[in-house]
C-alpha cells in the first residue's frame, strides 16, 4: 500500500522576524495550473509595449551581494560595511559588479562579500526534506528546468536564488556620459561564528570596514532605505 503524502507548506515571508504561518498547498488541485494555461488571458498589448524598455550594455550594470548572518536567537549579527570612499560615509550591505564570464550571480555575491569584508561566506543552507514536505524555503518566481517542474505554483527554491533585488541609477555618468542603471540581487549567506577575516582583499580604490551588528543596529545604520528593506526581507529567512 502506497504511503500518502502530507499537505506541503512553506514559511510565509510576509510574517516577518521569525514568526511564520504555513501556506497550505493542496496536491489535489495541482492540475488547475495546467487547465488555466489553455485559456487565453486578456492583454493590453499597447500598454505592455509602453511599459517595456531596452538598454544597451553600457547603460546598465548587473551586481550581486549578500545579507550575511551569524549566530541565532539573541546572538544574531549581520555583516555590513562602512564605505569611507565618498565625502559622506555610507553604511551598506556588501555587494559588487558581476565579473566578465562569471556564470552564477550567487558566485558574484560570495566573491564580492569576500573582497569587501575578508569573510568567506557561504549561501544559507535551505534544504528540501522531501517532495511534499519542505524545510524553510524562499518564495521565488524562478522555475525549474524543463522536465523537472511539478504542476502547480513554484514555492521551492534553495539558497542559490536571491531573496531581494535593489535597482537604482548610478550617480556618476557611464562610458558615454549617460545614466547607468544598476540592478543588484541579494542572497542570504552565513559564516562560522568563529570565522576570522582575511586581510588585503579589497581593491586599491576601496576604503571599507566590515562590522557585525545586531539587526536592529544595522536597520538604524544602513544608509539606503532599499538596503534596509533587503535586510528586512532576508531576516524572514534566518
Amino acid at each position: 500500500m502506497s504511503k500518502s503524502k502530507s499537505t506541503p507548506f512553506v514559511e510565509n515571508p510576509r510574517t516577518c522576524l521569525h514568526e511564520s504561518s504555513p501556506i497550505p498547498l493542496n496536491p489535489n488541485t495541482a492540475h488547475i495550473a495546467h487547465t488555466t494555461r489553455k485559456q487565453k488571458r486578456p492583454l493590453d498589448v499597447a500598454a505592455f509595449d509602453n511599459a517595456m524598455a531596452c538598454a544597451k550594455s553600457t547603460d546598465f550594470c548587473i551586481c550581486a551581494g549578500t545579507v550575511t548572518f551569524k549566530g541565532r536567537g539573541d546572538d544574531i549579527r549581520v555583516l555590513v560595511i562602512l564605505n569611507e570612499k565618498y565625502t559622506e560615509d555610507l553604511w551598506q550591505l556588501p555587494k559588487g559588479r558581476k565579473n566578465i564570464g562569471e556564470d552564477a550571480l550567487c558566485s558574484t555575491a560570495i566573491r564580492e562579500t569576500y573582497e569587501e569584508t575578508g569573510y568567506k561566506v557561504k549561501l544559507a543552507p535551505w534544504q528540501v526534506i522531501d517532495t511534499w514536505q519542505l524545510a524553510k524555503n524562499i518564495l521565488t518566481r524562478a522555475t525549474w528546468a524543463k522536465g523537472r517542474q511539478d504542476p502547480g505554483p513554484i514555492f521551492e527554491a534553495q539558497s542559490a536564488e536571491p531573496v531581494a533585488m535593489v535597482h537604482y541609477t548610478e550617480p556618476f555618468p557611464g562610458l558615454e556620459g549617460g545614466p547607468v542603471t544598476k540592478v543588484c540581487f541579494f542572497y542570504v549567506a552565513t559564516v562560522r561564528d568563529d570565522a576570522l577575516p582575511a586581510v588585503n582583499t579589497q581593491s586599491i580604490d576601496e576604503v571599507l570596514e566590515a562590522y557585525w551588528l545586531t539587526c536592529a543596529d544595522a536597520m538604524e545604520k544602513l544608509t539606503f532605505g532599499a538596503e534596509r528593506r533587503a535586510l528586512e526581507i532576508a531576516m524572514c529567512y534566518w
